[in-house]
């Protein structure tokens, strides 16, 4: 068995997996992103995190130690990996093969105590990637996990083709947009849309008429999505963006603070979309990503009218750092 932590700015998950399935055996998940961590604290918390999860596997009689030879292999992603984390790794330059990222992995060997027994815990904290000018940390695994698994995770049964040259789309607080061909990221574009969304809540006059935070998109919100979207479409995404206030301020448009929220939302990523359709170049898209996420870039792509689009199924867009952890413990 082994361990997958995926710690990023606001969370920290962790998994306990077999050999032989892609499905945890048991999860826990904690608010102890690195935002809330102080800095020294990260092994501490860390191994509180542990000592629960395999509390819990321990309690549905699970056998995850060796008698002889207590150790775990845990494999860490994300922003645990930066300069504000734990242990800070280098990032790899595209173009980036799968294997490549297995050679820039740090290794840490540590020691806890669990029942009264000494385990010993080696960790692989995984390198992020970089163009000349942009980074991600964390997505480099979750493309590996969707377009390097064998799993059918897309909307169709067709499995994909590694070799075919395509876009893959993971929406996020920034988003990443990237070009993938024979098996390597050739680039990418990182795209702030969810973090604008989140600072136009707090930082703006146009807060004053929206909710304190983003909010989720419900059904009855879609259609001021859908106008957000129609509106950067017609007048350019910076001149849309003030009638997030001006259409709940004038009565005869009737708009209240979350219908607000949801056209704010609809300008940023129908621009984004178009934006990067246009880097895309008439590639194939592959879109990822949360499925409340994945559902309204999926209706941004079609009202620009993209040529190809791909979903990879919501089970599975969860797992994408299970997926490449397997992964790449296969070809290791």
């Amino acid at each position: 068995m082994f361990v997958v932590v995926d710690w990023g700015t606001t969370n920290i998950r962790l998994y306990l997996l077999s050999n032989e399935s892609s499905t945890p055996l048991i999860e826990w998940r904690g608010d102890t992103g690195i935002s809330q961590t102080q800095k020294g604290e990260h092994e501490n918390t860390f191994i509180g995190a542990l000592c629960d999860l395999l509390q819990a596997a321990q309690e549905d009689e699970l056998k995850f130690l060796e008698e002889d030879s207590p150790q775990l292999d845990v494999y860490f992603s994300g922003m645990i990996t930066s300069d504000l984390g734990w242990q800070p790794t280098p990032y790899i330059e595209t173009p980036l093969r799968w294997e490549q990222i297995l050679e820039g992995e740090t290794l840490k060997t540590i020691e806890f105590d669990f029942k009264d027994r000494v385990v010993e815990l080696k960790l692989h904290f995984f390198p992020g990637m970089r163009t000349k000018e942009d980074i991600a940390r964390g997505e480099e695994l979750e493309a590996v996990g969707i377009l390097g698994t064998h799993e059918k995770i897309w909307d169709s049964e067709e499995k994909i083709d590694p070799s075919r040259e395509g876009i893959l789309v993971l929406p996020g607080t920034h988003s990443k947009w990237i070009r993938f061909k024979e098996n390597q990221i050739l680039e990418f574009f990182s795209v702030p849309t969810g973090d604008v969304h989140a600072a136009f809540h707090k930082e703006s006059l146009l807060s004053r008429t929206l909710p304190e935070g983003p909010i989720k998109i419900d059904d009855s919100l879609i259609p001021y999505f859908d106008r957000g979207c129609d509106a950067q479409e017609s007048r350019g995404t910076l001149a849309s963006l003030f009638l997030t206030r001006s259409l709940v301020v004038l009565k005869d448009q009737g708009l209240n603070s979350q219908q607000a929220s949801a056209y704010l939302s609809g300008v940023l990523i129908g621009g984004e979309v178009k934006e990067l359709l246009a880097y895309a170049e008439n590639s194939p898209i592959f879109l990822g990503g949360v499925e409340s996420l994945q559902s309204l870039y999926l209706r941004a792509l079609k009202k620009a009218e993209a040529p190809s689009v791909r979903l990879a199924k919501k089970e599975w867009t969860s797992k994408a750092s299970i997926l490449a952890v397997r992964f790449l413990r296969q070809i290791r």
